[in-house]
């Protein structure tokens, strides 16, 4: 987020934390409609599991039992990396046969 000077309104944490709202877009493309990481953290909530992103100066951390956290880190990453942990176990079984396509 940068003013029309091209000055930082909001350190690295405020955009990372901004991101996980609905809503929120970066608007790269004409679809983005800013429901990416909002829909990651419910699926993350619905599994009991935890999102872990690190983004330049920023580390968020969302745990299902444990809530958010997000700070400022003193290791600098260029670029965005993200790590999804969900229980499996509460994942839906799909019956294999309707799976099955012929061709």
């Amino acid at each position: 987020y940068y003013n029309s000077i091209n000055e930082p309104i909001l350190n690295d944490k405020d955009v990372l934390l901004k991101a996980t709202e609905q809503g929120v877009t970066s608007h790269s493309t004409d679809r983005n409609m800013g429901m990416g990481l909002n829909l990651l953290m419910n699926f993350v909530e619905k599994h009991k599991g935890e999102l872990i992103i690190k983004s330049n100066n920023a580390l968020l951390i969302y745990n299902s039992d444990l809530g958010l956290i997000c700070s400022e880190d003193e290791y600098y990453f260029k670029g965005t990396l993200i790590k999804v942990w969900i229980n499996s176990n509460l994942l839906e079984v799909l019956d294999v046969d309707d799976e099955i396509h012929e061709f």
